[in-house]
């Protein structure tokens, strides 16, 4: 049972890979692992169950004597996987007695990741903002704005088949700028 179903969730995840979907962690990954298995394997050591962190890279890939929760690069050998597609009610996680169940869309998501070295990312308070390269403005664009922020705008726009507005007139510009002062 645990092998046929680990088997469509391959599938599932090579579906994912062929749509080219890149996996991350921080967005991804950590709420499932965050709704599901933090309250017993979380940060807090009040509450953590096995000595087993999985919030943490060094927790989630510790030794646990002879297997790892996560085995990056190899989700059949990743005992969360294992315990996940468990039938029997003693050693399936999440427990039965937390309510709390995995889609099979998730479960694949963590097969896709596991299987992709299960890479931890830095929290995104933590990792420094990089500015992005300013897109060229689209040729029938040509001479509408020169600023940054208006290329960026018009390369979403053209993503979605829209075209920018014509500049309005200076009157309604003023007449826009007064009705929002005073509030109307």
């Amino acid at each position: 049972m645990v092998v046929a179903a680990m088997a469509a969730l391959a599938g599932m995840a090579s579906a994912q890979e062929q749509a080219g979907q890149i996996i991350s962690n921080t967005q991804s990954i950590r709420p499932i692992l965050a709704t599901n298995c933090f309250p017993c394997h979380g940060p807090d050591e009040n509450t953590r169950e096995a000595d087993l962190r999985l919030d943490t890279a060094k927790g989630a890939t510790k030794d646990l004597g002879g297997h790892q929760a996560i085995a990056p690069g190899t989700p059949y050998e990743s005992e969360i996987l294992v315990r996940i597609l468990e039938t029997d009610p003693v050693l399936k996680i999440p427990p039965p007695v937390s309510h709390k169940t995995l889609k099979p869309e998730q479960v694949a998501l963590l097969l896709y990741w596991i299987a992709h070295c299960a890479e931890y990312e830095q929290h995104w308070a933590f990792v420094s903002p990089k500015r992005p390269a300013v897109p060229e403005l689209p040729s029938e664009l040509a001479g509408w704005s020169d600023h940054p922020v208006d290329r960026f705008v018009a390369q979403q726009l053209k993503q979605m088949g829209l075209a920018p507005a014509a500049p309005a007139e200076p009157e309604v510009l003023v007449r826009r700028l007064y009705l929002d002062l005073i509030g109307l």
